[in-house]
């Protein structure tokens, strides 16, 4: 395990990473007619999700929208690597909360994951398998190199998808354009409703986090530095 990001790596920064992204994607989704429309890059930066990410390709160049979609992604992978490294399976267990569509796979991911970290990790450099690599001691200086190859091949995989379908995505995006303003308004709407109805679950999760890693003890501490991991 990296035992100088387990020592230096502490509870608020993560929730306070995670807090951040969380909100940048969802102004990227509601403000998502508007930048797709003026700003494309800045989509992809605050919210590359799949649907943004093929709409913005029909009016991007590739170098700029690789680049851009890369760092944002990595930025996520990073975070699910520290929660892994520092804090095991409780790490894990808060992805699963915070991603509640990964929680059924957790299971699978993990069996495939033990047969060749490095090249699930480069296939699929998601946040759960990035947080698998951080729980099995996998080293910091070979999970960037390898994740931020799986996000490059994933953008470019993007962005030719949505060059090869740009004459049904061209009109798409020439209707956002077009009613700019009312579907923006629509989108803030939906997004506003959609974090309120999950508020709740939100708090739950936050304060199940708060008790289950809010500190890391002494003890933990010993632990984390001391444990030996296999290293690829």
């Amino acid at each position: 395990m990296d035992a100088m990001l387990a020592g230096r790596v502490q509870p608020t920064t993560l929730l306070g990473a995670a807090a951040a992204i969380g909100i940048a994607n969802a102004v990227g989704v509601a403000f998502a007619p508007t930048l797709l429309t003026l700003s494309p890059l800045l989509l992809i930066a605050l919210s590359p999700l799949g649907r943004h990410l093929v709409l913005a390709a029909t009016v991007t160049d590739m170098a700029p929208f690789v680049v851009v979609g890369t760092l944002r992604r990595m930025l996520v992978a990073l975070l699910g690597y520290a929660l892994g490294s520092v804090y095991g399976d409780r790490g894990i267990a808060w992805i699963q909360k915070r991603y509640p569509k990964l929680a059924s796979l957790v299971a699978l991911v993990d069996r495939v994951f033990a047969w060749s970290p490095p090249l699930i990790l480069l296939v699929a450099p998601g946040p759960l398998v990035c947080a698998l690599a951080g729980r099995a001691g996998m080293r910091l200086w070979l999970v960037i190199p390898i994740a931020a190859a799986g996000h490059t091949g994933w953008m470019i995989f993007n962005y030719k998808l949505g060059k090869a379908f740009s004459e049904w995505l061209t009109p798409i995006n020439e209707f956002v354009g077009a009613n700019m303003l009312p579907m923006t308004a629509a989108c803030i709407a939906i997004v506003v409703a959609y974090r309120w109805l999950r508020r709740r679950r939100q708090v739950n999760a936050v304060h199940e986090l708060g008790g289950g890693m809010g500190e890391v003890t002494a003890a933990d501490s010993a632990k984390v530095t001391s444990s030996e991991h296999p290293r690829p």
